[in-house]
């Protein structure tokens, strides 16, 4: 499978729907390797669980409520022979005679919302979903959208208390809860990394703090060092 790559983001997690498939090389078996090009995979938006501050848990420990609806924006797996570059973070271009699938069914050609290819309005959601924990805790999701700035620097939705303004704010950059609890993505992790599971059964750890403290004891049962 070294033949094909995806560019995914430190807070987005592949979350796999369907019963019958383990792993991810199950999907791209049957959704891309016998196409090549690419297979993209929407978003399903994690909302911040009304969490106001940060703690010392993984992000799909603390942030477990989900959108109703899978989000119409995509990233992109490509196969390395036929990639020629990305249009933008989402979509892809590949070499012709190859083309662009979903999950939709084996060999489903991507119909892109626009030229950018960087949504899907069919969104399907049946094998593969690609969780975006956008929001952290509000401070998490104000300090990276306000003080830090997004990727060419710019804060354009934030006032000058560096604050997410209210009026005049596309619905997708305002912190939003999120609305079905969801923590698939949770137990794929704590089943597959056991040690994880620690986080379920301390109570300590899932107390909110402004700075997440040392601890000792936390470095230790993830394998780190004093």
């Amino acid at each position: 499978m070294n033949d094909y790559f995806a560019f995914i983001d430190v807070d987005e997690f592949l979350v796999i729907r369907s019963p019958k498939y383990h792993n991810i090389q199950g999907i791209l078996a049957d959704y891309l390797v016998p196409y090549g090009g690419a297979l993209t995979v929407n978003w399903m938006m994690v909302g911040s669980s009304n969490k106001s501050v940060s703690s010392p848990l993984p992000i799909t420990k603390r942030n477990q409520y989900r959108a109703k609806e899978t989000h119409t924006v995509i990233k992109s797996f490509a196969k390395t022979s036929d990639y020629i570059d990305h249009i933008n973070p989402h979509g892809v271009n590949v070499r012709s005679p190859a083309t662009v699938h979903t999950t939709k069914y084996p060999g489903a050609l991507f119909k892109p919302a626009s030229s950018k290819a960087a949504s899907d309005h069919e969104r399907p959601s049946d094998i593969l979903l690609l969780y975006h924990y956008r929001y952290g805790s509000k401070k998490e999701y104000v300090f990276k959208r306000c003080v830090r700035g997004d990727a060419i620097g710019g804060n354009m939705w934030c006032d000058d208390g560096n604050e997410i303004r209210a009026e005049g704010t596309p619905e997708h950059i305002q912190i939003t809860p999120g609305e079905v609890f969801d923590d698939t993505a949770w137990q794929f992790l704590r089943n597959r990394v056991p040690r994880y599971r620690a986080f379920d059964e301390f109570e300590d750890f899932h107390h909110p703090v402004e700075s997440p403290p040392r601890s000792s004891f936390l470095r230790k049962i993830l394998g780190g060092q004093d």
